[in-house]
């Protein structure tokens, strides 16, 4: 009878050992939902740091488009289409000499002096549809760094691969102010990478702590 007496003891032990355990757990999980939350945040102070210059650099083209004209990064810009245009103009006129030459004209001469000017002409008109287009691509670009900036508080991951992806490309660099930018992003999205969160093991009877058995149980069985 003592022995059956001491029964609800023990398993109010073990009632409490359980619920220590599940305390336990809980507590466990709180801290990594805790730690995770820090993590994004932290993320995100990264993030707005690296991109918010270069996304307001773009913007500040698009308000004031006209500036891009003067800018280093218009230069850039318009570089590869004068150099298709140099290039095709060229092409013209060697094509043009060499036919002046199978006639036996010389490309000095008054009647090879109009049909030279004219691609000279069409070369300098190219050249300035291409920089009346400039002010729009600015406004384009504006555009893309208000889109960043609006991304920033709903997906920050998202609009960092957006503003890296664009800093990537070497005329966006604002004169080299940007030019690591891209390496950056990638470092800092490389290292938020969420780790794997182990699993949750549930109570088991032997994961238990162990229970101070009363007196009268004490030495039973020995």
């Amino acid at each position: 009878m003592p022995v059956l007496a001491a029964i609800p003891a023990i398993l109010g032990g073990v009632s409490a050992a359980t619920g220590i355990a599940g305390a336990v757990q809980q507590g466990k999980a709180a801290k990594r939902a805790a730690a995770v939350a820090q993590q994004e945040v932290d993320l995100k102070k990264q993030i707005i740091a690296a991109i918010m210059p270069f996304a307001q650099q773009l913007l500040a083209l698009g308000l004031d488009p006209a500036k891009i004209l003067s800018s280093p990064l218009g230069a850039a810009l318009l570089a590869p289409g004068k150099q298709a245009i140099a290039g095709e103009s060229e092409a013209a006129r060697r094509n043009l000499i060499e036919q002046f030459a199978r006639s036996g004209i010389s490309p000095g001469a008054g009647v090879a002096a109009g049909p030279l000017a004219n691609i000279s002409s069409q070369e300098a008109l190219a050249i300035a549809n291409l920089i009346q287009q400039l002010p729009l691509q600015a406004i384009g670009l504006g555009q893309m760094g208000a889109g960043i900036l609006q991304g920033i508080p709903t997906n920050p991951v998202g609009a960092a691969g957006m503003a890296g992806q664009l800093a990537g490309q070497g005329m966006f660099n604002f004169g080299g102010a940007f030019g690591g930018l891209a390496e950056q992003l990638s470092k800092i999205l490389a290292s938020s990478r969420p780790q794997p969160t182990p699993p949750i093991v549930q109570n088991r009877p032997w994961d238990l702590p162990p229970i101070a058995l009363p007196p009268i149980l004490q030495g039973f069985g020995r």
